[in-house]
């Protein structure tokens, strides 16, 4: 298979804001709200039902219309509205563009996929195979890192294969559908509408939220995430970071949907596909992130929000998916992006590229030669493989964020 040229593009002050900090870097993950993000519309007149139709008609009119699907339940539900508009408007059917991982047992969906598109009666369904070839420092990944040195996500060269598939036409990717459909408090929501006995974990919730935003932000630093290749120093500023995000995630569904709109994390999801696209001249729709979308969905389920994702699917989806995939509790994992040509760097590293006052190097080294590896020190092998090759491991100052 081909591997796309990406051309690069002209100095942009978008590719300064979302490009990680040295601290992102070490522990993989974006902080804060996206300083340049507009806040998402006081009201629409559309349902959720009807946003998410309208966006996927969108890209049916620019045919072909590629669905990156996976077999999960969000990619499930955007193939099945997207059957569903084309025929009744009379427009092409969507194409379904599977990437798939032979050998690899906790990707394979071919089950959940063969079920959907039998469901939608489609036949053509493009599956791209691959063995290696998406490593964090594969051949795919080379071709971003030589272009536009680190981005977040470490894997956003997924997209690549998909847009080479869709070209000129349009891509739909159901992205980032938990994020949007639960929350921090789903354990208390679920409590206070009768769908899960009261427990310590929703009574542990209830107790947090009546505190002052300044005990909140204790709580939350003595349980942030702890990751052992940091140092002292930089753990200690992840923690406060990560703690001040939990504490400032509102209960209340509406605002929490507002909220996440204008994180740096949904502002880079969107923005490296957008950067790839504008290569290959593709329409990106993401329907379950668009502002419409959001808003319409803030509106109609108010403070409380969902019961639950299953739920939540059914009353979106409950016309257009069997039963059996919307009520799912399986999900694929990937750990395949950490293969041959990450392990070899790894096992050959020498201490280039990651930075001594974030991370510890022994650690690192350690960790690394595991069976299992932490994916969220990705941006650090892609780091070693910039200085191996050569190129500045380029990375935002913290003003560029806000928190």
């Amino acid at each position: 298979m081909p591997v796309y040229s990406i051309k690069p593009l002209l100095p942009d002050t978008t590719l300064d804001r979302f490009r990680p900090t040295p601290l992102e870097i070490s522990a993989g993950v974006l902080f804060g709200a996206d300083p340049a993000s507009e806040p998402l519309p006081r009201a629409v007149a559309v349902t959720p039902h009807d946003a998410l139709r309208s966006s996927i008609r969108t890209a049916l009119n620019r045919p072909p219309c590629v669905v990156a699907f996976s077999g999960g339940r969000d990619s499930s539900a955007m193939l099945a509205l997207a059957c569903d508009i084309a025929r009744a408007d009379g427009l092409p059917l969507p194409i379904p563009v599977t990437l798939r991982f032979p050998g690899v047992a906790e990707a394979d969906e071919t089950q959940w996929q063969e079920t959907v598109v039998r469901h939608l009666r489609l036949d053509d369904w493009v599956r791209l195979e691959f063995d290696d070839e998406l490593d964090y420092v594969g051949p795919w990944a080379q071709q971003v890192l030589q272009t536009h040195g680190l981005l977040w996500p470490a894997n956003d060269y997924v997209d690549l294969p998909l847009l080479q598939q869709a070209g000129t036409g349009s891509l739909v990717d159901g992205v980032d559908g938990d994020s949007v459909f639960s929350s921090a408090y789903q354990r208390l929501v679920q409590t206070l509408r009768g769908r899960r006995r009261p427990g310590r974990a929703a009574l542990g919730d209830a107790v947090f939220l009546l505190k002052s935003q300044r005990a909140r932000q204790r709580d939350a630093y003595a349980h942030a995430l702890r990751l052992p290749w940091l140092t002292q120093t930089a753990q200690h500023e992840m923690s406060e970071l990560l703690a001040i995000e939990f504490a400032a995630e509102p209960f209340s569904y509406a605002k929490r949907v507002r909220w996440y709109h204008q994180s740096r994390y949904l502002g880079a999801l969107r923005w490296t596909t957008e950067l790839f696209a504008a290569q290959t001249g593709t329409a990106v729709v993401r329907p379950l992130v668009d502002p419409t979308f959001l808003t319409a969905l803030a509106q109609s389920v108010g403070t409380l929000g969902f019961k639950g994702r299953t739920a939540t699917m059914r009353w979106l989806f409950g016309d257009v998916l069997p039963a059996a995939v919307i009520e799912r509790t399986s999900k694929a994992s990937f750990p395949h992006y950490w293969g041959k040509a990450s392990r070899l760097l790894a096992a050959d590293w020498r201490g280039e590229g990651v930075d001594r006052r974030y991370v510890d190097h022994d650690v690192l080294r350690e960790m690394w030669a595991n069976d299992r590896v932490d994916h969220r020190s990705a941006l650090l092998i892609q780091s070693v493989w910039l200085a191996r090759n050569g190129h500045a491991v380029q990375a935002c100052s913290a003003s560029t964020r806000s928190t």
